[in-house]
């Protein structure tokens, strides 16, 4: 953080003819928009109003340097939103949000422990809103259903959170209304709740179509067909030559006898699938 705001108040002094210092209202004034800039999801304008401050007063407050956080990090630049993640944690150690971020960076490089270890210490604290508590269950809900007994294990705060030692007679009555579910034949109505769940959710595209593509890999695995379809070809409106989604739909379209949409499905990635085509052929000869 210290190198950045030297470089940027090098900046600024050049900036202010005479040496002028900007006024309290000035400052506060610019702190105030970019939380509302923020808020109005217009992240260019967040950091180009963080740059003003940061030229007329040589620093902000860690809030405006989550806020870059955010900003790069929906925009998918990842390695500044990394930065300023570590400019708002270096300024404000305790800062919820700002954790909650990291964690989401941490799973996006495949860093899932370091992610969880982040969040299983935040709950730890129990200082959080609502709102930090729906985005941390947002995040931490996936390993909770997927991989229960190493959250149990190694993350007790997260599994409390969770709720996952369940009563025996709780876990019977979730046992049961699971059963109906199924038995009632909605899958596929819970495959466009969780649809709608994360096309709410507050994070990147990226994210979005790595979270579609995680229950939609779970229902194929189950054989329910339709509801990983759901999911992948929500996928493909957020990234339509993402390699994974298409080589999912088009396996689906295989399973479901559509040879020539599979086909289609598989045309599409590059570089050019060998293994989906030998597969699709089998699948065409059986």
């Amino acid at each position: 953080m210290m190198r950045f705001n030297k470089r940027m108040r090098k900046e600024g002094s050049q900036g202010q003819p005479g040496g002028r210092t900007a006024s309290p209202q000035e400052i506060a004034s610019l702190e105030q928009k970019i939380q509302e800039d923020l808020q109005g999801k217009s992240y260019g304008a967040v950091l180009a109003d963080l740059a003003k401050l940061v030229e007329i007063s040589g620093t902000a407050s860690p809030d405006a340097f989550y806020a870059a956080a955010y900003a790069y990090f929906m925009q998918g630049d990842y390695k500044r939103a990394a930065e300023w993640v570590d400019n708002t944690l270096a300024a404000a150690p305790s800062h919820v949000a700002a954790r909650i971020l990291l964690s989401r960076l941490c799973i996006l490089e495949d860093r899932t422990a370091e992610a969880l270890a982040v969040l299983d210490a935040l709950l730890e604290t129990g200082a959080m809103t609502e709102r930090d508590c729906s985005e941390i269950r947002e995040i931490v809900g996936y390993y909770g259903r997927t991989r229960k007994d190493m959250v149990c294990r190694e993350y007790p705060h997260i599994a409390e959170f969770l709720q996952l030692a369940a009563s025996p007679a709780q876990q019977t009555q979730q046992s049961a209304a699971g059963q109906q579910a199924v038995q009632g034949n909605d899958v596929l109505a819970l495959a466009r709740q969780k649809l709608e769940e994360i096309e709410g959710m507050q994070c990147s595209l990226q994210e979005k179509v790595r979270l579609l593509c995680s229950f939609a890999g779970a229902w194929y695995y189950e054989g329910n067909l339709e509801a990983a379809q759901v999911m992948l070809k929500e996928a493909a409106l957020l990234d339509s030559g993402n390699g994974a989604v298409l080589r999912g739909l088009a396996l689906i379209a295989a399973e479901s006898g559509d040879m020539g949409k599979a086909l289609q499905y598989a045309a599409n990635i590059q570089p050019t699938d060998f293994v989906l085509l030998g597969l699709l052929r089998d699948f065409g000869q059986a």
